[in-house]
């Protein structure tokens, strides 16, 4: 306890004010001031006259919950230390004055209630949230026990008004749940009031309780989905209360979370969701812990629902076109498919296209491209990334195209308004163009007159309308020209002789000159200038006199008035000087003529004079003719292919045959007719199908049945009806079944279904009446023999069960012990097994049912069984007791036996009977024998 007491010095002036702090300090990281750090204890007088200031601590509390930083002292804070004083002394209302101050320690030991022990800490629970002691970290085995059985945190505590009124302390609230608080004043208490505070993680005052009597606080309003703490301080109120009052508290917990989701039940029903079942659980979408149905911002982010076009998305709160984009991530916020660059450049930014749907770039030839418009942003960086340069996308810029909408046409040269050309292209030959247009291209693109293709024939520039030369078509022919260029113009002179042929292609008189004098053909008598007349008609000569004449000399450089003199033979070619002569008559002289008789070959193409003497007929002699067995126009003499087929002669195995080539197999059947080539006798269109090669006699089919069909295409290689896909030996006429698959067919094998019983057996087996089928192999013939175990006798436990081989319904000893099996079952007799199918027992001499093994017979049991035997002893036995009766009577020892009588038993003994059965016995042995 820290008591100071301040005197003034008579200072009682009541125009000056007073305040004295007292800050009671700990050991934690946060600076020990006020009010920056309320956490500390402050204890404070104030007021006006002061003249005297007393004030007592009370019990010095120290750190026993956490530090500033909320480390608990168990886990690393500050517990136990010690700490300090900090005493603040204002004034203010006066001049300067003195005062003296003492401060008293007094030992916790030496005060009552000095030696505490709240909540088993060892130690006075503090009156701050910095001071408190937190329950938890001192709990005794019992009250764990408590806590974790019955959920209940109880402990006790001490404290006193006028001494150490408040003690705080902290404790641990599992998630989801609420708490039900109790203070219960000790039996021992004054008439005092005790108050009960609750506070949150933040040490804020959530509730106040006052009462004399046990209090209850309930309260779920620090529940949390979390695990987390909460605080109460309990004040003894009264001044009066001198002697300390202790106390209980009870801390009961109870669930908040019925279904254990993690959902408190009354945030479930407000959610909508069923609070006793696990698997409704309210949607969180921003997980902030208020379900989306009262969560007044589902996403999160600061927009409210109610204005936020994206309430499930944290990141965008503006969504204009609803595509779940936010706008200013979205680079198509109206969703008008126009990037909301795109549309601030195509038409400007004051257009505000950016955000408007219904306004849009045009796009003419739909390239993604917006056509240029006079609002376009050119100057924009990114001006060529959206704006189209070629409107109508005809390959020609807007800047030089005519026609900058129309991908039809570019170019008006004469500027009338009709493009020069329009584009007709038709690449899906669909006989419609695929550029479709309203324009009809200009025919006269220069606008000279002359439509382009005209003036494009003639040679003259159809894009310049002149004057120039070249600009316009030229025509030559007289009287004006015919209307046709002479480009095109095949008879220029109009003479009837084209251009290309007329030699004098503008005199209209002229068109020949056969000797190449330069005197056309109609004046000149001699065009062949060979001295052979062309003509001796008088009237040919006097038309050539009147044809022309040259300053008074005709064109036989004679006088005009000279008589015609005729030579004695006539030119055949007057206008040939090489020739004069035509044997075959055809127009061509015999020294060009390279077919001088004119006879034709096969295919109508002359036999040449060099050909004929290369083949051996006479070039003179129509009649002559070389031979040509293929009719190629090449006599058989010198052709290296007399029969056409494309293989030389050399190499020709029917070189006059064009049918055939080669014959694979010598066999003088051409390979194209032959239809085995390489004599294997197997047709060449069955073997590609069987895998071998036509051409190679050694590359033969198999034919594992000799059927004449290859193994590879037949169905049933080995021709025993049954095909290779169902065939288990698909190469074995003998075979096609294997039951068992022990790779051994049924028609070789002695046991088809390889259960160990040959098929012989199991047929007579299940004639016998037993079980067994030769082709199933879970039913086989019954074997239940046994043999003797290791002791080596039969009947006993070590049996082992071995069948030998042979089925019951065949073997006479169906269990193998030694004894035949009853011929009659109902009626066993001699030696036979009483019991054939149980190897322990076979005989049951008293037939009572139960095996002499089990059950062994007596003495009696074994006479009637087979009384022979017996008989016979007691013959000897009696025989041997009448020798020694005899015997005693003569030694004189009949006294001694003379009351004795042993022919009861044998009077009683049916002999009869037994002599039958011994007799049966005898059979049954001699028969078995």
């Amino acid at each position: 306890e820290i008591e100071y007491d301040l005197d003034l010095e008579g200072d009682g002036n009541a125009a000056i004010y007073h305040t004295v702090y007292m800050l009671m300090c700990q050991e934690q990281h946060l600076p020990c001031s006020y009010p920056a750090n309320p956490a500390y204890f402050i204890i404070q007088n104030f007021g006006y006259g002061l003249d005297t200031l007393t004030q007592n601590s009370g019990l010095w509390p120290v750190g026993t919950m956490h530090n500033a930083s909320g480390i608990y002292a168990g886990s690393g804070g500050v517990m136990d230390t010690p700490g300090w004083v900090y005493i603040y002394i204002y004034s203010f209302g006066g001049g300067d004055h003195e005062y003296e101050m003492n401060i008293t320690f007094t030992p916790m030991s030496e005060m009552e209630g000095g030696a505490q022990n709240d909540a088993n800490c060892g130690c006075d629970a503090g009156p701050g949230g910095a001071t408190a002691t937190h329950v938890n970290n001192f709990l005794n085995q019992s009250q764990a026990d408590l806590l974790a059985n019955n959920s209940t945190l109880a402990w006790e505590g001490w404290n006193m008004a006028n001494l150490d009124s408040t003690d705080r302390f902290s404790f641990d609230v599992p998630a989801m749940s609420g708490v039900e608080i109790t203070l219960s004043p000790g039996d021992d208490r004054p008439d005092v009031w005790m108050i009960l505070d609750v506070y949150d993680t933040s040490w804020t005052q959530t509730a106040l309780v006052t009462y004399m009597d046990p209090i209850v606080y309930n309260t779920s309003s620090v529940a949390s989905q979390f695990d987390t703490w909460m605080g109460i301080g309990v004040r003894n109120w009264g001044t009066y209360d001198t002697v300390g009052t202790d106390y209980t508290v009870s801390v009961q917990f109870y669930t908040l979370d019925a279904d254990g989701d993690g959902w408190m039940d009354s945030t479930e029903l407000e959610c909508g969701t069923d609070p006793n079942d696990p698997n409704s659980t309210p949607t969180d979408t921003d997980g902030d812990g208020i379900c989306d149905a009262i969560d007044e911002d589902i996403d999160g982010d600061g927009i409210g629902n109610d204005v936020d076009e994206m309430p499930l998305d944290e990141n965008g709160s503006a969504d204009m076109d609803g595509d779940g984009i936010d706008d200013s991530m979205d680079p198509d916020m109206d969703g008008d498919g126009w990037l909301n660059i795109a549309e601030v450049i195509c038409l400007g930014e004051l257009s505000y296209a950016d955000m408007d749907a219904n306004v849009t770039p045009s796009d003419y030839d739909g390239d993604g491209l917006c056509d240029i418009t006079s609002d376009s942003d050119t100057e924009h960086t990114l001006a060529s990334t959206y704006l189209d340069y070629d409107g109508d996308d005809d390959g020609t810029d807007d800047e030089t195209d005519a026609f900058d909408f129309d991908a039809c046409a570019d170019t008006d040269t004469d500027h009338d308004g009709m493009p020069d050309s329009v584009d007709t292209t038709d690449a899906d030959n669909d006989s419609v163009a695929d550029c479709v247009t309203d324009l009809i291209a200009d025919d006269d693109d220069d606008g000279d007159g002359y439509n382009d293709t005209y003036e494009i024939d003639c040679g003259s520039d159809p894009l310049d309308a002149g004057p120039g030369e070249g600009t316009q078509p030229v025509d030559s022919s007289p009287d004006g020209g015919d209307g046709l260029c002479d480009a095109l113009d095949p008879d220029d002179d109009n003479d009837g002789y084209d251009d290309d042929v007329d030699l004098f292609p503008s005199d209209s008189t002229e068109w020949v000159d056969a000797d190449g004098d330069g005197q056309g053909d109609n004046r000149d008598m001699d065009d062949d200038n060979d001295g052979w007349w062309d003509s001796c008609d008088l009237a040919d000569w006097i038309a050539a006199q009147d044809a022309a004449v040259v300053e008074g000399v005709n064109y036989f450089a004679t006088a005009d008035t000279m008589a015609s003199t005729c030579p004695a033979q006539v030119d055949a070619f007057p206008n040939d000087a090489t020739e004069w002569i035509d044997t075959d008559g055809d127009g061509t002289g015999d020294n060009a003529d390279v077919n001088d008789d004119g006879d034709m070959d096969a295919l109508n193409n002359d036999w040449t004079d060099a050909e004929e003497i290369a083949c051996g007929s006479d070039p003179l002699d129509a009649n002559d003719v070389p031979a040509d067995n293929d009719a190629d126009g090449i006599c058989d003499t010198t052709d290296t292919d007399d029969d056409g087929d494309g293989t030389p002669d050399e190499l020709d195995a029917f070189p006059m045959d064009n049918l055939e080539v080669a014959d694979l197999d010598g066999d003088n059947i051409g390979d194209a007719e032959d239809d085995d080539d390489d004599g294997d006798g197997w047709s060449d269109l069955d073997e590609p199908n069987c895998g071998t090669d036509a051409n190679d006699g050694f590359s033969v089919p198999s034919d594992n049945d000799g059927d004449g069909i290859c193994d590879a295409v037949d169905s049933d290689d080995d021709n025993d009806g049954y095909d290779d896909g169902s065939d288990s030996f698909p190469n074995d006429p003998n075979e096609h079944a294997d039951l068992d698959m022990d790779g051994q067919g049924d028609n070789a094998d002695s046991d088809d279904d390889g259960d160990g019983w040959l098929d012989v057996d199991e047929l007579i087996c299940a004639n016998l009446g037993g079980l067994g089928d030769p082709r199933v192999a879970s039913e086989m013939p019954a074997d239940t023999d046994w043999i003797p175990g290791p002791d080596g006798e039969m009947g006993t436990s070590d049996d082992i069960e071995q069948g030998d081989g042979i089925c019951d319904a065949k073997d006479k000893d169906d269990d193998g012990d030694g004894y035949p099996d009853p011929a009659n079952p109902n009626n066993p007799t001699g030696d036979e097994d009483r019991y054939p199918n149980d190897h322990t027992e076979w005989f049951d001499a008293n037939n009572d049912g139960q095996g002499d093994n089990a059950v062994p017979t007596t003495l009696i049991d074994n006479i009637n069984a087979d009384p022979a035997p017996y008989v016979g002893i007691l013959v000897v036995v009696g025989a041997m007791g009448y020798g020694l009766v005899q015997m005693s009577r003569r030694a004189g020892g009949e006294a001694e036996y003379e009351g004795e009588d042993y022919t009861e038993e044998f009077e009683e003994f049916d002999f009869e009977d037994e002599e039958a059965d011994d007799s049966d016995s005898d059979d049954e042995d001699n028969e078995e024998d």
